[in-house]
């Protein structure tokens, strides 16, 4: 069976960097610079999970969270907002445009374990892992 794959939507290299060391041992990793990316690496694969931050030049992590969820076809997309604002209303509106969780940078290694684990179990029985 092949990795769970996860799909990273974050425009600062050095969180790209350090979430692929975090994540590549037990994951398949891809990383896009920015919400526009991010869609168009979507349509041609589907991730298990999408760590998504949600301020991100292009198109921002919220538009691509509702787009995402406006077609059917990603039901099963599994995403996590990311970002360094720790306002509730900031959280509310991430959850209420259809994200599955919600995190704060900077990004703490064991929270993003878990909720990986939480969201992309290594025993994946996703249909693009077949």
């Amino acid at each position: 069976m092949s990795k769970p794959y996860i799909l990273i939507a974050e425009d600062d290299v050095t969180s790209q960097q350090i979430l692929k060391k975090i994540l590549s041992t037990n994951y398949e990793v891809g990383i896009t610079n920015n919400g526009k990316e991010c869609l168009i690496s979507i349509k041609d694969r589907i991730p298990d999970l999408l760590l998504l931050d949600i301020s991100m030049p292009s198109i921002n992590g919220y538009t691509v969270c509702e787009t995402l969820r406006s077609n059917p076809m990603y039901d099963d997309l599994k995403i996590i907002a990311a970002t360094s604002h720790s306002r509730a209303e900031d959280k509310n509106l991430a959850l209420k445009l259809g994200a599955d969780d919600y995190i704060t940078k900077p990004y703490q290694a064991d929270l993003i374990q878990r909720l990986i684990t939480k969201y992309a179990p290594l025993e994946s029985n996703f249909k693009n892992n077949v």
